[in-house]
């Protein structure tokens, strides 16, 4: 049921589509067909049948002149349904007692009696396990001993177990794994530890891009069975699953995250050391906190006053391989930001239009030819600044600080044109903060505080939230803050064992 509810969200592809690649027809596999109950079937040995699954397996039997084996014996049967419910064998003693059972419900308290043991969530939780990747060690290719450990992957296990035991309805179950966070305070804390399922796959060296594939994968395989990955590279050639599809998913994870300062999932109180861990690990988180203000703050800054440099590199080249694919880079201070290029130029492709206040007179600068545009704009390097700047079309409809700064720059190229956009954005962000610190100046005009939001507001091109501090440090800065973040789960294996913790949480941050 879960997959055709993924092909009704998915909708039809647009279009002629690729043999093998049609929504309708796809739609029409077995697979997807709404659940009937369909008339049982008659057979010859009814006497034989004890389920509905009986009749349907026996009928295809009775096709092939065959029936079913001869009924176990008493010890066989036993065997059978303990190894099957809890993996293990009974004891002489329960064989024996069963055999002498001649009750009619003899067999059925058995399966009750199993099905409430402790066992059975520990042998069938193993399977989901499995489906769900888990993995209480880490794979980076560098990282050895205790350095390896996932310190609290194993409340995800115990998560699994429980919710098996406690016969946890399946919906709920799927939910769990994939939105605890966003449940409400009323759900049980220990099911947060669900959560596990989407992070406790490989870590590929820390590569984002093959982190999600990695949650794609699980998530589709394991809910739908349907391996989506693959339209990761291109639209699937038998199933109506398109690379669009991948990528919305993408989009899903992506705005996800997974913070290092797990919630509590137990009374630390409760718990033997439990106190003195926890003062230990708000130490080392302190310290944790400390490097990531200090690194936003100065980064910050930094990325305001070069706000100019990141228009002109948006203006005047294209997206190189950083800004598209690495996943990780070694920064140096100066280095330019890659993932603040593209809110830089997503920012131009989407401001950069006729109607807009900031940005109409850029639009159309802009669209000068290179080698005329010293002549059409009016000016030369060294020579008179633009003095036919009111014959453009979006004159009367700019930002006024826009039209001055423009009026008194000579514009002889389109880098020009990038860098008084620049310029007048520092200047603007600059009288911000001398007002901020009790300087004489006036409290800025509606215009200057319009573009100060291009600087300081979250549509900002060099706007980051705090959580995504790390990503943007240089690399003697960013190697602390690893440190720091390992340290934490050092602390956990080598101190006797606090109080248990979510596993691997994650936060939904649209």
């Amino acid at each position: 049921m879960a997959a055709i509810g993924l092909l009704l969200v998915l909708g039809p592809s647009s279009g002629l589509a690729a043999p093998g690649q049609s929504f309708e027809a796809a739609s029409n596999h077995w697979a997807y067909q709404p659940i009937r109950n369909p008339a049982l079937p008659k057979v010859r040995e009814a006497n034989r049948v004890q389920s509905p699954i009986d009749a349907f397996v026996l009928a295809k039997l009775e096709e092939k002149k065959l029936t079913f084996a001869p009924a176990a014996d008493r010890p066989t049967l036993l065997r059978r349904v303990y190894y099957d419910l809890i993996g293990l064998p009974p004891t002489f003693e329960e064989i024996r007692g069963f055999e002498k059972d001649r009750s009619r419900g003899a067999f059925s308290n058995v399966v009750e009696r199993l099905l409430a043991s402790p066992r059975y969530g520990e042998r069938w939780g193993r399977h989901w396990l499995d489906v769900a990747r888990y993995a209480d060690t880490k794979d980076l290719v560098l990282v050895y001993g205790k350095d390896a450990l996932r310190p609290y992957a194993y409340t995800y296990r115990d998560y699994v177990i429980r919710a098996f035991n406690e016969d946890l309805p399946f919906d709920q179950f799927v939910q769990d794994q994939l939105a605890a966070d966003l449940s409400g305070a009323a759900l049980p804390k220990w099911r947060l530890a669900a959560l596990g399922f989407l992070t406790l796959g490989r870590l590929f060296d820390n590569n984002m891009h093959d982190q999600i594939d990695d949650q794609i994968d699980t998530t589709s395989r394991g809910f739908l069975g349907l391996t989506v990955a693959c339209a990761r590279c291109h639209d699937h050639k038998y199933d109506a699953i398109r690379q669009q599809d991948y990528y919305a998913l993408y989009g899903v994870f992506a705005s996800t995250e997974r913070p290092y300062d797990l919630p509590l999932i137990e009374d630390p109180g409760q718990i033997a050391g439990g106190v003195e861990f926890e003062k230990q690990l708000a130490k080392a988180r302190q310290e944790l906190e400390q490097h990531i203000d200090s690194e936003y703050a100065r980064l910050t800054e930094n990325f305001r006053q070069r706000i100019g440099d990141y228009l002109v590199r948006a203006a005047t080249t294209k997206p190189d391989l950083t800004e598209t694919t690495q996943f990780t880079l070694s920064l140096t201070p100066d280095d330019f930001r890659p993932g603040l290029m593209l809110r830089a130029r997503r920012l131009l492709e989407q401001r950069a239009t006729s109607d807009d206040h900031v940005f109409g007179l850029w639009s159309e600068l802009m669209a000068l030819p290179d080698e005329r545009f010293a002549a059409q704009a009016g000016g030369k390097a060294g020579g008179p600044h633009l003095t036919d700047l009111t014959q453009l079309t979006h004159f009367t409809n700019s930002n006024p600080l826009v039209i001055a700064a423009l009026e008194k720059t000579g514009l002889t190229n389109k880098t020009a044109v990038a860098r008084a956009y620049g310029q007048l954005l520092r200047d603007v962000y600059g009288r911000s903060t001398n007002s901020a610190a009790g300087s004489p100046s006036q409290e800025l005009k509606p215009e200057e505080q319009e573009l100060l939001e291009l600087v300081t507001g979250k549509e900002s091109p060099i706007w980051f939230p705090r959580r995504d501090t790390p990503k943007y440090m240089s690399r003697v800065e960013k190697d602390r803050y690893d440190g720091l973040v390992a340290n934490l789960d050092k602390l956990d294996v080598e101190i006797p064992r606090g109080p248990v913790t979510l596993c691997s949480g994650l936060s939904f941050v649209f």
